[in-house]
């Protein structure tokens, strides 16, 4: 699975927005977009840890275990 369809996928099943998930990580709405529809293949370790983080998931992403 690529990392923009596990974002895109893992925000879904919390129920919340690009607009929440920006708020919650402090990261603009296009980047979580641009994360999202794999427009951004630069994207920041540190932005992606925000990510990983509002969406409760263990930061390393090839196993994106759910954090309990």
């Amino acid at each position: 699975m690529q990392i923009q369809n596990t974002v895109l996928e893992r925000r879904q099943h919390l129920g919340i927005s690009r607009v929440e998930l920006a708020e919650k990580t402090g990261l603009s709405i296009r980047t979580i977009y641009s994360i999202e529809s794999d427009e951004d293949h630069n994207t920041k370790i540190k932005d992606m840890i925000k990510i990983a983080k509002a969406l409760k998931v263990n930061s390393y992403w090839r196993l994106f275990t759910e954090v309990k």
